[in-house]
């Protein structure tokens, strides 16, 4: 059995916390009374709690990324969440440069 090092030891613990930040936002957002936050997927990746799926609204978007906020702690957040235009048929996405906001 070997003996992990503390570089180790360390990367296992982030790794840890990050899971539980992703579990727990992805909880958080399912237990909305919206609907249309339910189907949001949250994940870690390189210092960011992304968001992602599509909303019919930035109204929801907005949501989204409020519910989720408290739990980032030292993440940002990138809400990469689609608005589905149910006008245009289109979808669109903001802010234009990669949808990463920062708290």
């Amino acid at each position: 059995m070997s003996v992990l090092d503390d570089c180790q030891r360390e990367e296992i613990a982030i790794g840890l916390f990050a899971a539980t930040v992703e579990r727990d936002a992805q909880q958080r957002l399912k237990a909305s009374c919206y609907q249309a936050l339910k189907k949001i997927t949250c994940r870690v990746r390189r210092g960011a709690l992304i968001l992602t799926g599509e909303v019919p609204s930035y109204f929801h978007k907005q949501l989204a990324q409020e519910a989720v906020r408290a739990l980032a702690l030292k993440y940002s957040i990138s809400n990469q969440i689609a608005v589905a235009s149910r006008e245009y048929g289109a979808r669109r996405s903001s802010p234009a440069k990669g949808g990463r906001y920062e708290h």
